[in-house]
């Protein structure tokens, strides 16, 4: 990840892989990717042919509480759905 060092990159990906684990997510289907977070997801999805995207949103008020930068870049890039999944504050 450019502007990270090794060491927190490792960190990153060691608590991307327990999450995963914790919800049983299969090693073939988790996938760290790296970059400006709306441009790798658009680039993933766009590479996997993704039927789907789900994606959180963060706390937010007015419009933006409904689609955050991430997504909207997103949203403007994939020719797939994208389900937006608000957090417990967002409620």
């Amino acid at each position: 990840m450019p502007g990270f060092n090794s060491e927190v990159r490792k960190s990153l990906q060691k608590a991307f892989t327990a999450l995963a684990d914790h919800y049983g997510v299969p090693t073939e289907r988790q996938h760290f990717v790296e970059g400006p977070p709306g441009k790798a997801l658009a680039d993933f999805a766009a590479h996997h042919r993704a039927d789907v995207i789900v994606m959180g949103n963060a706390h937010r008020k007015g419009l933006g509480k409904w689609v955050g930068s991430t997504t909207e870049h997103v949203l403007n890039r994939v020719p797939c759905n994208i389900f937006a999944v608000m957090g417990a504050a967002d409620q």
